[in-house]
């Protein structure tokens, strides 16, 4: 995919975007195992795959206090899920059986899927207006960054009522949409979905002090990244300890990041250095990174969300 913006910006949004993707998935997971956050998303997004293809239904299940009925929510096998995420089979129905037995899920002779009544409760709300609120700022974030296009006006034949409550669930829906992709690719790139969700713990570690001005040249070698003296280390108890995933599994996993040479191990912890970043890979993940954030904003601004985001700015509401 050619790149659609200078590398240092597609950089500075690249590291935007890790803490955004991580932050989403915390603020979704509900104190349960990181793992099991990304599972239980690929489950619900997988039960209304249905509803997301069909616009009135997208739009009558919009608000929170409508959520798609359960006749509505397609079952899905623990192997496609498994497939989906590129896991382990006997992974994914360990950490799924877990959780239907806590009562997150329910495993059926049909397929696996999250009732209506486990995505309305409390807590639930608390992470659904909480990531609404996490996507309205990282667009503002973006935008001030001239990191997105020109997005399209809404579509009049699907545009939500500015008038109405929020549209939280149709906005997590879209959302959720791009983390499913950066995950797939993720595990594509690095070869293990936890792996690869610590690789991201390590550069966000490294480079959450960085202001927006530092964010290298335009060349695509190593030198024109910010060089490995100002990132800061990061130890496995404080990977551990940010992702909510054990000590030793997190030791395990960065132990194979050494191995693979994607990050190097000092006296202070762990960094993911300029030559990693400057690989063709990592570079076109980037680019495919910035093609996903346009193409959900791009979702967002047809659905009404954006220009709705807008008027409340233009009104001093944030």
């Amino acid at each position: 995919m050619p790149q659609s913006q200078p590398l240092s910006r597609l950089r500075l949004i690249g590291r935007i975007s890790v803490a955004f993707l991580l932050d989403l998935v915390q603020v979704g997971r509900l104190d349960r195992e990181f793992l099991d956050g990304v599972l239980l998303l690929s489950i619900v997004q997988a039960n209304i795959a249905p509803l997301t293809r069909d616009a009135d239904l997208q739009l009558a299940y919009a608000d929170y206090d409508a959520p798609p009925p359960d006749e509505l929510r397609r079952r899905v096998s623990v192997s496609a899920i498994a497939q989906s995420l590129r896991l382990p089979y006997e992974t994914a129905r360990r950490h799924i059986a877990r959780m239907a037995a806590a009562g997150a899920c329910e495993v059926t002779p049909q397929g696996v899927y999250v009732p209506a009544a486990t995505l309305h409760s409390p807590r639930h709300r608390e992470a659904v207006i909480g990531t609404y609120q996490l996507l309205r700022d990282f667009y503002f974030r973006l935008r001030a960054l001239g990191g997105l296009a020109d997005l399209p006006s809404p579509d009049p034949a699907r545009a939500l009522d500015p008038a109405s409550s929020a549209p939280v669930r149709a906005v997590v829906r879209i959302s959720s949409d791009y983390v499913l992709r950066m995950v797939d690719l993720l595990a594509i790139h690095v070869g293990d979905l936890v792996r690869g969700l610590i690789l991201l713990a390590v550069l966000r570690a490294n480079t959450e002090g960085f202001p927006d001005e530092t964010r290298g040249g335009e060349e695509g070698g190593p030198a024109s990244f910010v060089p490995d003296e100002m990132r800061r280390p990061v130890r496995v108890a404080e990977l551990s300890a940010r992702l909510g995933v054990p000590e030793e599994t997190v030791r395990r996993h960065a132990a194979r990041l050494v191995q693979d040479r994607l990050c190097v191990r000092g006296p202070e912890g762990l960094v993911l250095p300029a030559h990693v970043l400057a690989r063709p890979q990592f570079v076109q993940l980037m680019a495919d990174n910035h093609a996903n954030v346009t193409r959900m904003f791009t979702a967002l601004a047809r659905l009404g969300v954006v220009a709705e985001w807008e008027r409340q700015r233009a009104a001093g509401g944030g």
